[in-house]
């Protein structure tokens, strides 16, 4: 069974890529590191950058996650702060899978030594 990904209007394409160069402005990191972080390509990183997409992928929306949990990891300071975002996301429309994507990022990008400990 073959997906259905939504098409992304002329707005959304702005929207996405404003996001990932502030992003990279925030972290003060480079498009590539922003990237492995997030653990998408880095081709697809660009492509969203220069506004070369048409549709809404799961890759897409782990990167947008991952940038919307990290932009606020600084404001976490306990387990209940982190059920509190979980809660509100989950409220606001997100899913159980799209967390799911989130944690499935923020552990690829602790193993290979970004934004924490190394393993």
């Amino acid at each position: 069974m073959m997906s259905t990904y939504r098409t992304l209007t002329k707005d959304e394409t702005k929207q996405l890529a404003d996001s990932i160069i502030a992003a990279c402005a925030t972290k003060g990191v480079s498009a590539n590191k922003l990237a492995k972080q997030a653990g998408v390509s880095q081709p697809m990183l660009h492509r969203i950058m220069h506004r070369r997409i048409k549709k809404m992928t799961p890759n897409i929306e782990r990167l947008l996650i991952y940038i919307r949990i990290d932009s606020s990891r600084d404001e976490l300071t306990t387990l209940a702060d982190l059920n509190g975002v979980m809660t509100d996301y989950l409220a606001a429309g997100g899913t159980v899978g799209e967390l799911q994507a989130i944690i499935v990022a923020c552990t690829h990008a602790r193993q290979i030594g970004i934004g924490g400990e190394p393993r």
